[in-house]
């Protein structure tokens, strides 16, 4: 049971750390003549203002004082925001909507200091949503360090291990980790979760993608969706391919979204006979992709496949109980009596559901494993 859901603040609600980048490059390297090398000022990201203190020197050199750029960083951030607004991360406003009507506890954890970040609570109207907010001026210690996590569920009254903190920073997932929280990792100017040793709780590209999960994890079942376009853009948009699933490593490549890919992959499956295609859902969002294939009525035979949105899905039980209804379709409203399935050798996670769904292995190809499910017995 997932109860409660820390927020950090800059790169994970607001685009507030592009605009710290732009900063250095635009104006105070420019006017201080002090370089800022990509790697050193990733590394102090999601740092409270003791730490930042304490590391400027070393990463950046005695030229101008730490005070001195923190300065001219607020003075053009400033003139920047007063231009333009905050810049709201996409999804935040769905996110923190949905979880505070699901009656999840609600925290902000940021290590900026208390003054500015309530400023920008306050432009976006943001601050009402949460029911404590810990500032990085109120903990001795910074991230990676968990005491802005553990002060945060304190003021909540929840523990750790119930406790999802979103994060986008490699320093603050190394202390969600480090606190027993459940980290939820939203990249924003890189993907940190590779540089952990232990993979987060799970990773999304956009923040309202998690709130699918956390539902699924309070108890949200998973569902058939009736397989339409607007869903399937709807899951196409959040999808990511996986590395498992490709053969030679080497050949694989990341999955971008285009409308009109989907629409071609829509009408090559939708209310085509032989096919039966579905959806899978969470609380009404497409997290997967099922279908019966190769439907024979004659020899009352089909061939199950399914494919998962990403990762962050995977491995939580929401494939196997989609399969089971998928399963209950092919032998009860189509009256089949075997169900053939079929996974990569390579692809174990694949190979164990279906082993788990009483699938008998009939042989493989050197490829693929093939397998064979009758029709259960009726009473």
């Amino acid at each position: 049971m997932i109860r409660a859901a820390i927020f950090d603040m800059d790169g994970l609600m607001f685009d507030t750390e592009r605009l710290f980048l732009r900063s250095l490059r635009e104006y105070v390297g420019p006017v201080t003549g002090v370089a800022f090398p990509l790697d050193r000022v990733l590394s102090i990201l999601g740092c409270n203002h003791r730490d930042f203190e304490a590391r400027f020197p070393v990463l950046f050199g005695t030229k101008i004082t730490p005070a001195r750029c923190t300065a001219l960083v607020t003075e053009w951030v400033k003139r920047e925001i007063e231009t333009n607004g905050v810049p709201v991360k996409p999804g935040l406003y769905d996110t923190l909507e949905a979880l505070k009507t699901d009656g999840v506890r609600l925290a902000l954890a940021t290590g900026t200091r208390r003054e500015l970040a309530a400023s920008y609570l306050q432009s976006t109207r943001t601050l009402p949503y949460f029911d404590a907010a810990v500032f990085g001026d109120q903990v001795t210690h910074g991230k990676p360090d968990p005491e802005l996590f553990l002060t945060a569920a304190k003021a909540l009254s929840v523990d750790p291990e119930e406790t999802v903190v979103f994060e986008d920073s490699y320093n603050g997932l190394l202390a969600a980790q480090r606190g027993g929280f459940l980290p939820v990792c939203i990249p924003d100017l890189v993907d940190p979760a590779p540089r952990l040793e232990t993979p987060p709780f799970a990773t999304f590209p956009v923040l309202s993608d998690a709130v699918p999960l956390i539902r699924y994890e309070n108890g949200a079942p998973a569902t058939l969706l009736p397989y339409t376009l607007d869903a399937l853009n709807a899951y196409y948009r959040g999808f990511e391919a996986d590395p498992a699933l490709c053969e030679n490593p080497a050949d694989f490549r990341p999955y971008v979204y285009s409308e009109e890919a989907v629409e071609r992959h829509f009408a090559s499956r939708a209310n085509r006979s032989g096919r039966a295609d579905f959806l899978i859902g969470v609380g009404g969002v497409p997290v997967g992709e099922i279908a019966l294939k190769r439907i024979d009525l004659n020899a009352r035979e089909a061939t199950a496949e399914i494919h998962l949105r990403s990762d962050a899905w995977k491995n939580r039980g929401v494939g196997t109980r989609a399969m089971r209804l998928l399963l209950d379709h092919a032998f009860g409203a189509l009256g089949l009596k075997t169900v053939l399935a079929d996974a990569l050798l390579s692809n174990t996670r694949s190979l164990a559901m279906i082993r788990s769904l009483g699938f008998t292995r009939t042989g493989d190809d050197g490829r693929f494993a093939y397998f064979r499910l009758a029709a259960p017995e009726r009473a």
